[in-house]
């Protein structure tokens, strides 16, 4: 388990990072980079997200099957499930793992049994960017079963780590596209990926930006101690 001092360095090298001019998606990826070294992770996934429809817009991920993609927008739009992006977007709690969003009763998550298996993940840790009451992105980590759960003292860095990267993420959404950009980044991550248009196509898009506010916002999140919290107002 990692130091109080160690965790502290992590959050000052990703605060460091968020005040840099980057494109978004080479920002995502210096952000999961680094967070990954403290927090290591299978995989992950890390979305941009629309403020106003909390729909995901573009995703940067490292580890995780093309396949498993229909199956996670199914799960995140159209099934009453807990530890949603649309309900940490609204609460007062901006991150949580699975395992204390449903009280240690994972196989209880419609995601837990359907998506988790496909990216052979037994542990999640979610987590939402907010800035001024609005949502910016999104990311989750996984962990096969060799790995241990994601603990308490994850959650706590990324839940500081919420208002600054989701400040750094609508800077670069409202950022000028940089047209010398060369080519792709290295590093672990896997090219970015499109959301869930890509999934759905845009008139899917229309209809779930339509609908999926009692789903995905109607759950409320658990704190990693066990309590509920409730949404912001």
């Amino acid at each position: 388990m990692s130091s109080p001092m160690v965790r502290r360095e992590t959050v000052r090298d990703i605060e460091a990072i968020c005040r840099l001019d980057l494109d978004s998606r080479i920002l995502r990826r210096r952000i999961a980079d680094r967070l990954t070294r403290l927090i290591p992770a299978d995989s992950y996934c890390f979305s941009t997200i629309d403020p106003m429809t909390l729909l995901t817009a573009d995703q940067v991920s490292a580890g995780l099957v093309p396949e498993a993609a229909a199956a996670a927008a199914y799960n995140e739009y159209l099934v009453d499930d807990v530890l949603k992006f649309a309900a940490l977007a609204r609460s007062e709690v901006s991150a949580g793992t699975l395992g204390a969003a449903t009280g240690g009763d994972p196989e209880s998550s419609h995601r837990y049994r359907t998506v988790l298996p496909m990216i052979d993940a037994r542990h999640e840790l979610r987590a939402g960017f907010v800035v001024d009451g609005r949502c910016w992105g999104v990311v989750a980590l996984f962990r096969g079963g060799r790995r241990p759960d994601f603990t308490p003292a994850d959650v706590g860095v990324l839940r500081r780590l919420s208002a600054p990267v989701g400040a750094a993420l609508r800077r670069a959404a409202h950022r000028a596209p940089d047209d010398n950009r060369c080519g792709p980044v290295r590093g672990r991550s896997a090219p970015a990926r499109p959301g869930l248009a890509a999934v759905f196509g845009e008139p899917g898009r229309e209809t779930l930006a339509g609908g999926a506010g009692p789903v995905a916002g109607g759950t409320a999140v658990r704190d990693p101690g066990g309590g509920r919290t409730g949404k912001r107002r």
